[in-house]
């Protein structure tokens, strides 16, 4: 496998990346039960909509309308999540219904997050998929390592909420920056609910900007007039670094 092996603000990467390895195919035929509630709600405008996520905990709802614009604002041909966990976020991407979404995890919690079962929780997230038509989302049963030693998508957003350590998201970071496009954004989450995070994105030195709530989303982006635009567009956020 080819392991990515540059830094995103760097133009030179390893280039035998474009394998013939179809990822959606991971998803063929599965078969799942419907969840009651995860529903989709359609709005007057037939390209806007919103899934109902109501029965979803997650520390992640108060950037769901980011979310939403963000796609919208991009429009990625891939979207990325590093961690899944119940799929609240993951959902937000998918909701716009633009280009692919691959969320990855193995479902089984961590250190941070706590431990979870992961035949019923990978079985929700699939349930949500499957009850919404969501055939745009793709998930992936894998550690973030393993995936990314075998990824060769070009990447428009990546989300990295996985393990909250300093060398976890570090390593998060670097594995999988070097495939973003030169325009891609980057999203971090809990950059203000944990302190490793908080570091890591302090010293990533890329125009960047945060919002506070919501346990903190750390935005990164080469292309800073992009960063311009979330402040146009959302008042409660904030550039540069976290004091």
């Amino acid at each position: 496998h080819t392991r990515c092996s540059r830094d995103w603000s760097s133009d030179v990467c390893s280039s035998d990346l474009m394998k013939t390895l179809r990822w959606d195919s991971l998803l063929a035929g599965s078969a799942w039960a419907m969840v009651h509630g995860h529903v989709l709600v359609q709005l007057d405008n037939a390209m806007s909509y919103r899934l109902n996520l109501d029965n979803i905990g997650s520390a992640w709802k108060g950037h769901r309308d980011f979310a939403n614009w963000l796609v919208e604002y991009v429009k990625p041909e891939t979207t990325v999540e590093l961690g899944v966990d119940w799929g609240f976020s993951t959902f937000c991407f998918a909701e716009p219904r633009i280009g692919q979404v691959y969320g990855i995890d193995l479902f089984i919690g961590d250190e941070h997050a706590g431990s979870r079962n992961a035949d019923v929780q990978y079985e929700s997230v699939m349930s949500v998929i499957t009850v919404n038509n969501l055939d745009h989302v793709h998930i992936l049963k894998q550690d973030f390592n393993e995936a990314a030693d075998e990824w060769y998508h070009a990447i428009d957003i990546l989300h990295i909420d996985g393990l909250h350590t300093y060398n976890a998201v570090r390593n998060d970071f670097y594995r999988w920056s070097c495939f973003m496009k030169p325009d891609g954004v980057i999203l971090m989450h809990d950059v203000q609910a944990w302190p490793d995070v908080h570091k890591f994105y302090n010293e990533i030195e890329l125009p960047k900007g945060y919002f506070e709530d919501s346990a903190g989303l750390g935005v990164l982006c080469k292309n800073p007039a992009i960063l311009d635009e979330i402040l146009k567009n959302f008042p409660n956020f904030y550039f540069g670094n976290i004091a």
